[in-house]
C-alpha cells in the first residue's frame, strides 16, 4: 500500500510496523536537541532522512516526519509561518510565494527543521524571505505517455498539463472558518528526468522524478507501487503531493513603506 515512506522505499504500513523500523535502526541516528525536546535524525544516504521526535520519556515514532534533500535551493522565497503548534518548537509550516515562473502561487510547506529556524531578526521583525528545500511526496498520481494524451483523457476542463493548485492554502469555499492550513497541493507538469533508486538503508525501490510545472523545476518522490509500467521523459504526471523540506537560511526583508 502506497503512503508517504513508500515515496522512499520505506515499508511502514502501520504504527506496530514504524516503532519497530525506529527500534531496529535507532542506533545510526544522530540527535538534536530543543527547548521542548528533541529529534533523533536517521539519514538513509545523502537525500533521505526521517525525522523522530521525542523527550524526556523516550522517542515518539508517531510523531516522525520524512524529509527528501533534493538540493535544489529555492533562494529569497517570500514567506511566512502559519502553523505552529502551541508548546512545541519542533516542528512548523511555512506559506511560501513560488515566484519567477509564468505564474505565481502559494504553497504550504512542512518545515521538518523548524526549531533550528530564527523567528525573528534581531530587531524583534518576523522572518519573510528564506532559502528552502523542498520535495512533493506523492500521494495520488497519474501518467500520461505526453501532454495530447493527457488533453485527450477528458481532464482538460479540470487542469492544464502544467498547472498548479495550492488546495493546501486555501478552502475551495469562501469564508471556511473552519480549514485549517496544510501542507499539499495538486501539481500537474511534464517530466525532465526520471529514475528509480534504491533506499540505501532498506533496499526499498521508489522513483525520483523532476517535472516541469509553468517555468519552475519540482522534485517528486514516488512509491514504486504508484508506477504501472516506467516513468519517461516527456510524460505528463498529474498528482496530489505533501510538501516537506528544510530551511538553509531565513531573513527580515523591508516592504515598500516599512521603516
Amino acid at each position: 500500500m502506497a503512503n508517504d515512506y513508500s515515496t522512499v522505499g520505506l515499508r511502514i504500513n502501520c504504527i506496530e510496523d514504524l516503532y519497530e523500523f525506529a527500534n531496529r535502526w535507532m542506533d545510526k541516528a544522530s540527535f538534536a536537541t530543543t527547548e521542548h525536546g528533541e529529534f533523533a535524525i536517521l539519514k538513509m544516504g545523502d537525500k533521505i532522512e526521517l525525522w523522530i521526535y521525542g523527550d524526556e520519556n523516550g522517542v515518539y515514532p508517531e510523531a516522525s516526519e520524512l524529509v527528501y534533500k533534493t538540493m535544489h535551493y529555492w533562494e529569497n522565497i517570500e514567506c511566512r509561518w502559519i502553523d505552529y503548534p502551541e508548546g512545541r518548537n519542533d516542528s512548523g509550516m511555512m506559506e511560501c510565494w513560488i515566484k519567477g515562473g509564468e505564474e505565481e502561487f502559494p504553497l504550504c510547506i512542512d518545515v521538518e527543521d523548524a526549531f533550528t529556524v530564527e523567528k525573528k531578526d534581531e530587531n524583534g521583525n518576523e522572518i519573510n524571505r528564506c532559502v528552502i528545500d523542498f520535495a512533493l511526496f506523492a500521494r495520488d498520481i497519474n501518467i500520461f505517455k505526453d501532454e495530447d494524451d493527457y488533453l485527450n483523457s477528458g481532464k482538460r476542463s479540470i487542469m492544464a498539463p502544467e498547472s498548479c493548485i495550492p488546495c493546501g492554502t486555501f478552502s475551495p469555499k469562501e469564508n471556511d472558518e473552519n480549514f485549517k492550513p496544510n501542507a499539499t497541493a495538486m501539481i500537474n507538469g511534464i517530466v525532465q528526468t526520471a529514475v528509480k533508486l534504491e533506499n540505501p538503508l532498506t533496499g526499498g525501490k521508489f522513483w525520483e522524478v523532476e517535472i516541469n510545472c509553468l517555468g519552475y523545476k519540482f522534485v517528486a518522490v514516488i512509491a514504486e507501487e504508484l508506477v504501472q509500467d516506467e516513468i519517461a521523459p516527456g510524460n505528463v504526471i498529474a498528482g496530489v503531493y505533501w510538501l516537506s523540506g528544510v530551511v538553509y537560511d531565513t531573513e527580515w526583508e523591508a516592504e515598500d513603506g516599512d521603516e
